[in-house]
Order: structure tokens, then sequence, then C-alpha cells
């Protein structure tokens, strides 16, 4: 019985690991290309421009994300919470392999504030996650630092108290909520 018992642990362990659904790790180019984004949602970029590096305008002055023909350009009511200088400071993660009856295909792009360090694992910044197969805004969260470095706490940011209605309907995808 210990043994059968052992077994159908093991087995629900390894369907679970299986089943799980993990995050891939994009490269962006210098050039904004995301090469590793499937051919199927087409050729992926993400060009962002910074202001220069004393400058007091926005850090970010514009981000644009092309999914094949799709072309998705933030408004300043984004781009303004954005605190990067450079592209080292973006992180770009997505998903194409899970149900979708949950979450849409996604692509996340992470930008962190300045004194964004790759040695620690915790970084204020601010995330949009966008739909691989619109490019469209799913949401953004914003990343925050806890307890010395030990955590972070998302939370979302409401894009309705920014960006004027006409402008979410051009850029978000409000039905993936």
């Amino acid at each position: 019985m210990r043994i059968s018992l052992a077994l159908l642990f093991a087995c629900l362990m390894a369907s679970n690991n299986t089943f799980a659904h993990k995050d891939r790790i994009l490269t962006i180019a210098q050039d904004g290309t995301l090469a590793d984004i499937p051919s199927e949602f087409g050729s992926a970029n993400l060009k962002v421009n910074f202001s220069a590096p004393m400058n007091e305008s926005p850090a970010i002055t514009s981000m644009v994300l092309k999914l094949g023909e799709k072309r998705i350009e933030l408004p300043v009511c984004i781009t303004g919470l954005l605190q990067s200088r450079s592209i080292d400071e973006v992180r770009a993660m997505g998903s194409w392999y899970h149900n979708e009856a949950h979450l849409p295909y996604y692509l996340s792009v992470t930008f962190f504030d300045p004194g964004y360090s790759v040695k620690e694992w915790a970084n204020s910044g601010f995330t949009l996650l966008f739909n691989l197969r619109t490019g469209k805004v799913i949401k953004m969260e914003a990343q925050i630092v806890r307890d010395e470095g030990r955590s972070i706490q998302d939370l979302p940011v409401d894009l309705t108290s920014r960006c004027t209605p006409a402008v979410l309907a051009a850029i978000t995808d409000m039905s993936a909520q």
C-alpha cells in the first residue's frame, strides 16, 4: 500500500511539472528585434526611444511594438510612468504554449527604474502585458521592492485614470482581463 501511495504521489508531482506554466525569457536586440517570438505572430520589434540621460523630459519619449502587421504606439499617459534610461534596463518574457482559455498568448515587457541591477532579483519598475495575437495591452503593473529587497509587490496600474477612453480603446485589449 505504501509503495502504491508513493508511486501515485510521484506521478502527480511529475504531471504538475509537465503542465506548469513558465515564461520564456526573450532577447531584445539593440535595434529592438525580438527574434525569439514564433513566426506565427509575425516579425516582432520593440522600438523604445530614450531621452538624453540628464534631460528633464520623460525618460522614454516613445515606444512602439510591432507584431507582424500590427503596430501599437504607447501614448504618454503610459510612457510617462516609465523611468528606464536604456534598453539595458528593459526585459522581455513571453508565453505562447499555455491554454489560451485562461490567458492569451502574451509578451511581458518590464521597464526597470534607474538603479536596476541584474545582480538583484528585486528591482522596481513597470510591466506591460501585451496580447501576442493583437499587439494590444492586456494590463500594466507596478513592481515595488519591499522588505529591503526580499520581496516585490505587484500593483495594478489603473489606465482608465491616466488615459482617455479613446486612447485606451486603441491600445488595450480589455476583453482579456
